[in-house]
């Protein structure tokens, strides 16, 4: 009977961790803030982080530990070169708490790529302006958080293959491979037997057939497609307004195994800091490697809930914490028109995936 009782007591409890956190999530819908418009990247606004921030200023990523995995510009010898990383002297990460984690001697290179995902994330300009924009807060969604930068191979060799756990409690990794490879496959045990959540990106839809990308594609990862942007050639609207995932702009499903992906879609073009410049900005564009960064900022500040509530602790729990996690902003997202249909007319399609 006592058995029974800790068993059921055990289950209320993660059962109620998960209703406070989709509360908390969709609790959102109630806040208006009346200065979103004058805040940047609005594609968070679009998911609504800026609107849980008007309701929970404690927000801001505090105490949550971010894994951001880049891919090196480029390779000698099949050897990556240094040149993954962000701009760290734009002013937007003047108050950004980054580390760099790569040993390499090599010349560092900076990365543009790495330079627009850290600061959608990690960035604050409370002095920002851009000529088709005027002056406008830059607030990325998680500003306040730590942001661990790694090379992919070296996070591979250190973490991955070894199946040791990183120091992290959100990773995000903004590019992929058509195929499983060892280090997909060994990414994959390692967040089963972690619980580290793994946001990563499932590809551009260059073209509709092509497959999701692996670690996005992935049974443990959180895969993310892009949501297209409005395209009027005026920077403050295209910014602002966002339509439907369109197959040759967001890559989907099924995978070879006939899972259904991406898990979620989000805004992808974003204002971003650029790679040369200490306060120029530019739109990143409709990729799904921006969406990524969007939708993990949602996750660190869902983890930095948990972390303060001792009762969303399951949240975190590395038996099966990035499932809750995951099921969290799966039923809480908005679901588009013909979420439920494979394509994006009315007609019923059997095949396809949701």
């Amino acid at each position: 009977m006592r058995n029974g009782q800790t068993k059921t007591t055990r289950q209320a409890s993660r059962l109620w961790g998960v209703v406070l956190l989709v509360a908390l999530l969709t609790g959102i819908a109630a806040a208006q803030d009346a200065g979103a418009s004058a805040l940047q990247p609005q594609g968070l606004n679009r998911v609504g982080t800026y609107a849980l921030r008007e309701l929970a200023p404690e927000l801001t990523g505090q105490g949550v530990r971010f894994g951001i995995i880049c891919r090196s510009v480029t390779y000698e010898n099949d050897k990556p070169q240094n040149d993954y990383q962000p701009n760290i002297d734009h002013a937007c990460f003047g108050a950004a708490n980054l580390r760099l984690q790569g040993d390499r001697r090599e010349t560092v290179g900076v990365s543009a790529h790495s330079t627009a995902i850290c600061s959608i994330l990690f960035g604050e300009d409370v002095e920002a302006t851009d000529p088709d924009l005027g002056s406008f807060l830059y607030q990325g969604a998680v500003p306040a958080a730590e942001g661990h930068i790694y090379e992919y191979l070296d996070f591979g060799e250190k973490y991955v293959f070894t199946q040791k756990a990183p120091p992290v409690d959100v990773i995000t990794a903004s590019f992929g491979f058509q195929f499983e490879n060892w280090w997909t496959r060994a990414l994959e045990s390692l967040i089963e037997h972690e619980g580290i959540p793994v946001v990563a990106s499932v590809g551009n839809g260059t073209n509709a057939s092509d497959p999701p990308l692996y670690p996005g594609a992935s049974s443990n990862t959180i895969g993310v497609g892009v949501v297209s942007s409005v395209n009027t050639g005026d920077p403050a609207t295209d910014l602002t307004h966002f339509s439907l995932a369109y197959p040759e702009r967001s890559t989907l499903g099924p995978t070879d195994d006939g899972r259904c992906k991406p898990d979620l879609i989000a805004p992808g073009n974003c204002l971003v800091a650029t790679a040369d410049g200490q306060r120029d900005y530019t739109m990143s564009g409709d990729w799904s490697s921006f969406a990524t960064p969007v939708t993990a900022g949602v996750v660190g500040l869902l983890v930095q809930a948990a972390q303060q509530d001792d009762a969303l602790a399951a949240a975190l729990a590395p038996q099966g914490g990035n499932c809750v996690l995951k099921a969290v902003l799966m039923s809480s997202a908005t679901k588009l028109p013909f979420w439920h249909k494979g394509r994006l007319s009315t007609e019923d399609d059997g095949e396809a995936p949701l």
